[in-house]
């Protein structure tokens, strides 16, 4: 699997099972994933025994240090280095389970154009460059619509106008892993 170069590094959260019940911990830089619970770490940190997870060009590494076995949705990984995709299981030898995601919360911004004209999904009128409006966050789906007084569209239903995405705009995660 290889990251685009250019591409921006998706926002990501580590699961992380504890007392029977999952919890959250959110991605903004290198996390040391090696030790529980994950802490924040320093790339140069990556010494034989260590396991961290790094943004990169376009997404997310798992780098494993030679004295750790660590196994990404059953498959060991290999040299050391594996780029992650959503909703991965990884296994770290003597750690709970951890599965890896990258769900982006919906949020209000200015609609960027895009250079062609748009149309919201929900209303059916033009998007116009700069008017506050929503991206839905799911893969694959990535619809904009419209989101401030005058035209709540984003908002309007419980989902997405082309997907199940819930639309909230609270910033909570809407996929846990009792869904695997």
């Amino acid at each position: 699997m290889t990251a685009p170069a250019s591409a921006p590094v998706p926002p990501a959260q580590l699961w992380m099972r504890a007392d029977d019940e999952w919890a959250v911990l959110p991605a903004s830089g290198a996390l040391d994933v090696g030790v529980a619970p994950p802490r924040a770490a320093a790339a140069a940190d990556a010494g034989p025994g260590r396991v961290l997870l790094l943004p990169g060009a376009g997404g997310w590494a798992l780098v494993a240090g030679a004295r750790r076995r660590v196994r990404v949705d059953g498959l060991a990984v290999g040299l050391g280095l594996r780029w992650l995709a959503d909703r991965e299981l990884v296994v770290v030898e003597g750690l709970p389970a951890l599965v890896f995601a990258t769900e982006a919360p919906a949020r209000v911004e200015p609609f960027p154009g895009l250079g062609r004209a748009v149309d919201c999904p929900r209303c059916r009128q033009p998007l116009r460059n700069g008017a506050p409006a929503v991206r839905c966050p799911a893969p694959g789906c990535g619809l904009w619509h419209h989101q401030d007084e005058e035209l709540s569209c984003w908002s309007y239903a419980g989902t997405c106008a082309g997907c199940p995405q819930p639309t909230a705009l609270d910033g909570a995660p809407r996929w846990t892993p009792e869904e695997l």
